[in-house]
């Protein structure tokens, strides 16, 4: 058994807002770089989170702005996604872009279908499910996501103080629940998923990292699951957590509208001016820290 909670552990990075002389440093090793790999997390990252996983279907922007990436023929984008197969191939994959479902369980290079980098078993779920049910009746407003290889317990949409109180409860629970098995618990943003160990973002990064050399890096993602594709970048690489929270990642950024903002830059090959009398860190577009 492997559990990995939303408190952050063994992370000594504090959170670091991009200034603007690293988003400059950023354009300008953008611009020079002959081969570069973009890796994007989805929910939180390119889109604000919601309490309805079925609501988070991507805005015209966000699609223009992956095809206008893509087309660079110097970029590899690929997006690394919780998000169940089906959800990813339905909304992306018409785009030239690499992606990987449920934290890598599943991988599909562009124009390519998808498959399995490990063989991994289901018939653990239904005693999951049957736990989560029994919590999600406890919570007016809790969902149960079930995907190919985990189980989600979504609780966004519930009374806050009992939801969070609910949630130590499942988490205990499934601990015990889990134990001497070869399954993961994973407490994330209003949610917890249970899943095959062995299987994350670090893995599916390092699938693509390991194809060929790239002088420029850059990845942002907004959950813990993230931390692990942010362990096994190069440290040249730009690594960008959303959410001013302790990380790995070597900056940080308010919301899903600044990664929008920064990259919709790389994308048209402009660096927005820094506006005198801002907070330091801040760059136009930006939101105060709070």
């Amino acid at each position: 058994m492997l559990s990995e909670d939303a408190r952050p552990r063994r992370l000594v990075i504090v959170a670091n807002r991009l200034p603007f002389s690293a988003r400059k440093a950023l354009h300008e090793q953008y611009a020079r770089a002959e081969r570069r790999a973009i890796f994007l997390d989805y929910d939180g990252t390119l889109t604000p989170l919601v309490p309805h996983p079925g609501a988070a279907k991507p805005e015209r922007r966000v699609m223009v702005l992956l095809e206008r990436l893509a087309r660079d023929p110097r970029n590899m984008v690929a997006i690394i996604s919780g998000r169940p197969r089906e959800a990813m191939q339905g909304w992306f994959g018409a785009l030239p872009i690499h992606l990987a479902a449920e934290h890598g369980v599943w991988i599909r290079e562009v124009g390519e279908a998808w498959r399995m980098p490990k063989e991994l078993r289901a018939d653990w779920k239904p005693g999951i499910i049957a736990i989560l049910e029994r919590y999600m009746d406890r919570l007016p407003g809790a969902l149960l996501e079930e995907k190919e290889f985990s189980v989600v317990w979504h609780y966004r949409g519930g009374h806050p103080g009992q939801g969070e109180a609910l949630a130590e409860e499942l988490f205990d629970h499934l601990m015990k629940f889990t134990a001497n098995t070869d399954l993961q618990v994973i407490r994330g943003k209003k949610v917890i998923e249970v899943r095959n160990a062995g299987i994350h973002k670090g893995i599916a990064g390092q699938h693509w990292l390991a194809k060929e050399r790239y002088d420029f890096v850059l990845a942002i993602g907004d959950d813990w699951t993230d931390e692990d594709l942010f362990a096994v970048l190069p440290d040249s690489a730009f690594s960008i957590r959303v959410g001013l929270v302790n990380s790995r990642a070597r900056f940080n950024l308010d919301d899903s509208s600044e990664v929008l903002t920064l990259l919709e830059s790389l994308a048209g090959g402009e660096l927005p001016p820094f506006v005198p009398g801002s907070p330091p860190g801040s760059f136009p577009g930006s939101s105060s820290p709070s």
